[in-house]
């Protein structure tokens, strides 16, 4: 039993790993004659702590339904070109951020080349330059905030110095 549990606690270990090292959100998929490709990201923190997204591209071959892990993937993001790298299931890119979040802003290419064919995907940006709060929301929360915090802190005082009360 105790090999049992050392076995499955060392399973538990390595999986998570593996799980992180991957892409999370189907961003993009595209097939033609010779590849079907998905390709999935997620937000990252590097070693030295910094922020990346992960890119994962899943590059299978149409005619014999096995991945083809020896195809090269390139990713261009903000015009620089990025080369993938084998690992798992996939072909992986780690990109450093600038700002947490700001990968989904851009666009971004997959380009494939391998035994079978190329095969390219162009994934737009997940949010657009208005997305999310707006600007004023902030501000406003802080201010009204403030005004709750001084208003309970009068009423308190009030009812300290009242001398029914």
């Amino acid at each position: 039993m105790g090999r049992l549990i050392a076995l499955a606690a060392t399973v538990l270990g390595v999986l998570p790993v593996t799980a992180a090292a991957h892409g999370g959100t189907l961003v993009g998929s595209t097939k033609n004659s010779a590849y079907a490709l998905s390709v999935a990201a997620g937000e990252i923190r590097l070693i030295d702590g910094r922020k990346a997204v992960d890119i994962t591209a899943y590059p299978i071959r149409r005619a014999s339904g096995s991945p083809d892990l020896d195809a090269r993937v390139t990713i261009t993001m903000s015009g620089r070109t990025y080369t993938g790298k084998r690992l798992g299931d996939g072909i992986d890119v780690e990109i450093p951020l600038e700002e947490a979040g700001d990968w989904k802003r851009k666009s971004f290419t997959v380009a494939l080349v391998g035994s079978a064919g190329t095969i390219q995907l162009a994934v737009a940006p997940l949010l657009k330059q208005g997305d999310g709060p707006p600007g004023w929301l902030y501000p406003a929360t802080a201010v009204g905030g403030l005004a709750i915090i001084g208003w309970s802190v009068n009423r308190m005082r009030r009812r300290r110095d009242d001398p029914t009360g």
